[in-house]
């Protein structure tokens, strides 16, 4: 090949080689462009929301339940201060505070009102428009704030803690851990009706297996410990906790003063065992919370409380405390042990 030819090779292999680079830069340009097109889309998929948040406690008591909110709205693509705005309230333990700080929210405009389940029926009064979501329902239905759990009707839905065999099963896990007990005593909120008829279940299955069983109320911070001095006169082998934002609010200070009274103590939710409980059985209300966020979106997205089902739970987690168990002398039985679903030490 003359050197002319090898020349005119040489620059055609350049020109390709040119040509090659300038394609693939061309690509990955594109790639890039269509992922960002594609994130975008998603973004743009995910409504703008403007949640009220009402809890009957304080902003610390409420905080993990809080956290839980958001962790859900993040996993559905919600960026607070972008396209989620939560307006958090909160009653300080006082429920009469429901029905203002329930018309500040509605005053925001507001999209979807979650609420605890005692300022469901004030915000039904105060609205029938607003889509109203509660996540830790015990009975909706005896509430009178449903028709249905498949067809809740009205501007009310969410999630329920509830299951009808509960109580039992409490009470016959506490019995294989505690065999020798006789006297037991049950603590719930008078405020709340699914309480109050948790807590009558719960005397019932004591007292089917054998067991003397008196119940304790409360409505407030102050009757609360009034009811847990009371309790403490009784002396009882086991304290059952029927759980509310009344109860949960104040688990730590109720675990802690039942270890320092040497008086095992259970309850539903897994916070109260990480808080010293002896153990819980029951739905987490943390997952129910996280799980809420998936109604609102749906509600944003146009869909109809009323024909939105109340979700009821499918999984209970059993945790057992070992380090209270060994605080208060207790022998947990290895069968117990393995049965757990989480055991804390």
């Amino acid at each position: 090949m003359s050197e002319a030819g090898i020349s005119r090779y040489l620059d055609s292999r350049r020109g390709l080689q040119s040509v090659r680079t300038i394609l693939r830069l061309g690509a990955a340009l594109l790639v890039v462009s269509l992922s960002w097109l594609v994130a975008a889309g998603a973004q743009d998929r995910t409504p703008t929301a403007k949640v009220g948040a009402l809890w009957l406690t304080t902003p610390e008591l409420a905080a993990p339940w809080l956290e839980a909110l958001r962790q859900g709205f993040r996993s559905l693509g919600y960026v607070e201060g972008q396209n989620l705005t939560i307006l958090a309230r909160y009653a300080g333990g006082d429920s009469a505070r429901f029905g203002a700080l329930i018309d500040d929210l509605l005053d925001a405009q507001v999209d979807v009102l979650l609420a605890v389940p005692q300022a469901v029926p004030v915000a039904m009064m105060r609205t029938s428009t607003v889509p109203i979501v509660s996540a830790s329902f015990r009975d909706p239905v005896a509430q009178g704030v449903v028709s249905s759990l498949a067809r809740p009707g009205g501007n009310v839905t969410g999630l329920s803690l509830q299951s009808p065999e509960l109580s039992a099963k409490r009470v016959a896990l506490a019995l294989e851990i505690l065999p020798h007990i006789k006297r037991i005593a049950v603590l719930f909120d008078s405020t709340s009706n699914a309480a109050v008829d948790q807590a009558k279940s719960t005397e019932r299955a004591a007292q089917h297996l054998g067991l003397r069983c008196r119940l304790f109320w409360a409505r407030d911070p102050r009757s609360l410990q009034d009811a847990i001095a009371a309790i403490l006169g009784y002396s009882p082998q086991l304290l059952m906790i029927i759980d509310s934002s009344l109860t949960v609010g104040n688990r730590r200070w109720l675990a802690s003063t039942a270890i320092q009274a040497k008086i095992p103590l259970t309850a539903e939710d897994a916070s109260f065992a990480e808080a010293g409980a002896l153990f819980t059985y029951g739905a987490s209300s943390l997952d129910a919370y996280r799980r809420a966020a998936s109604y609102v979106d749906k509600l944003i997205k146009g869909a109809k409380a009323g024909e939105l089902p109340i979700e009821q739970p499918t999984r209970f987690e059993y945790v057992l405390n070992a380090t209270t168990a060994d605080t208060l002398g207790i022998r947990v039985p290895q069968s117990v042990l393995l049965r757990a679903d989480r055991v804390i030490r």
